[in-house]
């Protein structure tokens, strides 16, 4: 699933660089419905924003950018992000069969329509080993985690895509193969010990010193949502927030 999941994500990334400047400041970064730029209370995070696997289209766009999403047809998945309050991110809709839903929180900013990187993120020169968030409301089928990392500072042939490696999960344990699916409301502890790579023929490392995603994700096929993300916050190794 996560790695559908991861797809999806990639194919709407290319919309970034039409939301958000050249700087690595980000400075003409637009904020809209499904896509909000540097969420109050989510440090680090240059933009938060929805997709599904209906906003894949053959140029790319996260859902905010889609107007197939904005008009779904009978039948598809929907999705609708909010940030109710400082810190806490919102995703209702439907996930229609073989389909999925995210919130997507990122942390590299793109230009020229995705063909390049013009800012990283080093989670590790931060100390940073670890997040951790809380989950309301998780629909029975469970939420679950995945993350991408940069992996080149240009792609020019094939922008997204190209500048980064995705397929990281979050698993239960360190190399349990078993991925992580949150059924219960709660906080929770995300070491980055316990993300692989699980796309077949990729040996990726997990390189949190260029860390470009990570997304939570529910489908396929789980009908009616309605959770929440809130209290994100990074933690060294000894379990102190490390803060921007």
């Amino acid at each position: 699933m996560m790695k559908r999941l991861s797809m999806g994500f990639l194919a709407g990334m290319l919309g970034l660089g039409a939301a958000c400047g050249g700087s690595s400041e980000d400075p003409n970064c637009v904020s809209l419905e499904g896509f909000d730029c540097h969420p109050s209370g989510f440090p680090f995070v240059e933009v938060a924003a929805d997709t599904t696997d209906l906003c894949v289209t053959p140029n790319g766009a996260y859902c905010a950018f889609s107007d197939l999403a904005a008009n779904p047809p009978p039948g598809a998945t929907t999705a609708s992000l909010t940030n109710p309050q400082a810190g806490k991110l919102c995703l209702s809709g439907t996930v229609e069969a073989g389909g999925w839903a995210q919130i997507v929180l990122q942390f590299a900013v793109f230009a020229d329509q995705a063909t390049k990187i013009v800012k990283t993120f080093n989670a590790d020169a931060r100390g940073i080993t670890q997040m951790a968030f809380t989950i309301d409301s998780p629909p029975s089928g469970g939420v679950t985690i995945g993350a991408a990392i940069t992996t080149s500072l240009e792609c020019p042939d094939a922008p997204g895509f190209g500048c980064l490696t995705y397929g990281f999960n979050l698993m239960t344990a360190p190399l349990s193969n078993i991925p992580l699916t949150i059924t219960q409301p709660g906080p929770q502890v995300a070491p980055f010990a316990n993300f692989e790579q699980t796309r077949s023929g990729v040996s990726q490392t997990f390189d949190t010193s260029a860390l470009q995603h990570i997304e939570f994700g529910v489908g396929p096929a789980q009908g009616d949502y309605d959770f929440c993300l809130r209290d994100f916050k990074f933690l060294d190794a000894a379990g102190n927030e490390v803060k921007p």
